[in-house]
């Protein structure tokens, strides 16, 4: 038994995992039988409509296969050839009164096989002890990182082509450790591409495991899901924007007792290589929080300003060490503050504008 689970872009699907708690386990079709069965599915929807001729004929069958097979490349040459086949089939039965409704099923059929140029329709076989029982699915999406929307946190967005294939719409999503989301919606799209209805999920407190169950008004529905994500306020975040504030304060009391020789620090403080390794734990300490293995692209582009706050406390101490180890004469043992200071001036706004509420 065949059954469809939705629509998926293509070349989302990456790393499937069908297996259940129990022994059994669903098989997900490869692309060559997958593509028979959904042109075969599509030519009989073209026959119902506009007859055995037209919709069985060999250019139907090239011009829905050619949808259902493009790729990037070809997708815009496979969706006009089906636009023009479908304007002449229109004018040949042009001369029969089919109605309104009839108009509104060739939109309907016009934008279902449309949508097979961008994505494919998930089928998996199923066998006569599972009919009846609940399957779950799973398997991941390679979409790219979400674009910047704000200071604060970053908006994914995502179109679901599938949204009315069923009476219950689930969509649960788990975000990347490091980060937590503050938001998740999903706006239905009727047939006539109108906004219908928004259902949200905005937890008290930022979670990492975001779920939210819809009821779509109609078969053919569509929808937009937005997903709003912010760092863990933990781990690097913390150390962060800790940082920034302990090295601006170092740095400006070192500034603050060369302004001031032997007020703030005597000058037989001891030897120079003392303090030029206190002032190189810092940097040690603080690039110890990067992390050396593989993370997902969203955690690297929502924790850039984070480390980069690092960077800058780390560069600053290493300038820091480097005028205490060596013996600079003025006036360049006064410029060397203004590298310093402006370093971590600037480390202090970035904290300052990516500050969570």
């Amino acid at each position: 038994m065949i059954v469809p689970l939705g629509s998926v872009r293509k070349g989302a699907l990456k790393n499937v995992d069908t297996s259940g708690a129990g022994a059994s386990s669903l098989s997900i079709l490869g692309a060559e039988d997958n593509g028979n069965y959904a042109v075969a599915m599509l030519r009989m929807l073209a026959q119902s409509l506009l007859g055995e001729e037209l919709g069985g004929s060999a250019r139907c069958r090239d011009v829905v296969t050619a949808v259902v097979r493009a790729t990037t490349e070809s997708c815009d040459a496979s969706t006009n050839e089906f636009s023009v086949w479908l304007a002449d089939c229109l004018e040949l039965v042009a001369d029969e009164d089919k109605g309104a409704e009839f108009d509104r099923s060739v939109d309907l059929f016009r934008e279902f096989v449309l949508q097979f140029a961008t994505t494919f329709l998930l089928l998996v076989e199923v066998n006569d002890n599972l009919a009846g029982t609940r399957c779950v699915i799973k398997y991941s999406r390679d979409d790219t990182a979400p674009e910047q929307s704000g200071i604060r946190s970053q908006q994914a967005a995502w179109e679901i082509p599938d949204y009315g294939f069923a009476r219950s719409y689930h969509l649960e999503v788990e975000v990347p450790p490091g980060l937590v989301y503050k938001q998740l919606e999903i706006v239905e799209y009727g047939s006539n591409g109108t906004s219908t209805n928004r259902a949200v999920d905005a937890p008290s407190k930022p979670q990492v495991l975001a779920h939210l169950a819809c009821a779509p008004s109609e078969r053919m529905a569509t929808a937009v899901a937005g997903l709003t994500l912010a760092p863990s306020r933990q781990g690097q975040y913390k150390v962060a924007r800790f940082s920034v504030w302990i090295t601006f304060a170092v740095a400006l009391a070192a500034w603050g007792s060369s302004l001031v020789p032997g007020v703030i620090v005597s000058d037989a403080s001891g030897p120079v290589s003392a303090a030029v390794s206190l002032l190189l734990t810092g940097p040690a300490l603080l690039l110890s929080w990067f992390s050396r293995s593989p993370e997902h692209e969203v955690v690297a582009w929502i924790m850039g300003p984070y480390r980069k706050m690092l960077l800058m406390s780390v560069l600053t101490l290493f300038l820091l060490a480097a005028s205490a180890a060596v013996p600079l004469v003025s006036p360049t043992k006064e410029l060397v503050w203004f590298p310093v200071l402006f370093v971590q001036v600037r480390a202090l706004g970035l904290s300052l504008r990516h500050t969570s509420s």
